[in-house]
């Protein structure tokens, strides 16, 4: 089983279906919480439907802050709604490939110390009745150390005892991370808002568990993946694929159509074009899968040279790399 948690910034991006389809196919992902998409009722289920799950429950967003999302398909797992506040959804989840069954709780906190105060409770009342496996994850937007935070003010002292004696409280432990500490970037200041926690009945039973802070897809914050075993399948999705429309996205097309027809007449241009079309598609366009895998791997080894140092200001080129992908995948969703 693998869940990921990502606070997505807004999720009424025309792009943003095929970016998740992307985000879950790399990442094997069965079971994706969606934090702050920021659209509600039916814009929100428009969106729902337009992405790669079957089934979906959703905590609305408040005005045009705010909101939780799960989405899954119901072939594997069945997740039942057992509660959820404005700053969290909890939910049953029975894993029909080993006959088990988990509690997990998705959590996006308040901005603000006293606005949190009710998400502590709300943890603090499910953990008296959490004698099954129980993971919690998402964004809380609080800091449990000053070494959660580089750059700008220091965090509150107030903030982060309630935060530490809400999980002491809860007895949930904290796993070990795999990646970039900081969850949250922009422009120099990183802060660690996003966490995961388990009980020991979870750790009993996912003993070789990971987490991992993985890309940011260009929003601030960074996906969490929490893979309960060492295996895992790679979903597979049905491609297509058309020329035309995807061509008027480049910079250089309309110079090859007004190349293709110089100097010939109609019938001559459109075989000429045809065959300098399909070679430019090779060389310039290609693959959208290939193009988007490649891209990405230079964002991963952007993002392992700065949690070693070895590069101190990359933003240019990363913001670069990500506007390059996203017009990638413009053309790939209306081919």
């Amino acid at each position: 089983m693998i869940i990921a948690s990502w606070n997505c910034r807004g999720a009424d991006r025309r792009s943003f279906p095929l970016t998740i389809k992307d985000i879950v196919n790399k990442y094997c992902i069965n079971i994706l919480c969606l934090l702050e998409p920021c659209i509600s009722g039916d814009r929100a289920d428009k969106v729902c439907r337009r992405l790669c799950f079957s089934h979906w429950i959703r905590v609305e967003a408040s005005g045009f802050s705010g909101g939780i999302w799960v989405l899954w398909d119901n072939d594997t797992f069945d997740i039942t709604y057992l509660s959820s506040s404005t700053q969290t959804l909890h939910c049953q989840v029975y894993d029909r490939t080993n006959n088990s069954t988990s509690l997990v709780t998705m959590v996006y906190g308040e901005t603000t110390l006293s606005s949190r105060n009710p998400l502590w409770d709300s943890l603090r009342s499910l953990a008296i009745n959490s004698t099954l496996p129980w993971l919690v994850l998402g964004d809380f937007n609080a800091f449990m150390s000053p070494t959660d935070k580089l750059g700008g003010a220091a965090p509150l002292w107030a903030s982060m005892q309630q935060f530490r004696d809400c999980i002491d409280d809860t007895s949930l432990l904290e796993p070990m991370v795999h990646g970039d500490k900081f969850t949250w970037e922009k422009e120099g200041l990183k802060e660690r808002l996003d966490w995961v926690f388990n009980n020991l009945n979870w750790l009993n039973y996912h003993p070789n568990f990971t987490v991992r802070h993985e890309l940011k897809f260009k929003s601030d914050n960074r996906i969490v993946v929490v893979n309960s075993s060492l295996s895992s399948q790679r979903r597979s999705f049905q491609k297509t694929f058309s020329y035309q429309i995807a061509w008027t996205l480049e910079n250089d097309f309309k110079d090859l159509t007004t190349e293709a027809w110089q100097g010939k007449n109609w019938l001559d241009g459109l075989q000429n074009f045809h065959r300098s079309a399909l070679e430019w598609n090779d060389n310039r366009v290609g693959n959208f899968t290939s193009r988007k895998k490649k891209i990405i791997r230079r964002l991963e080894g952007i993002d392992r040279s700065r949690s070693m140092n070895l590069q101190s200001s990359p933003f240019r080129l990363e913001k670069k790399l990500w506007d390059e992908y996203h017009k990638v995948a413009t053309q790939e969703e209306i081919t």
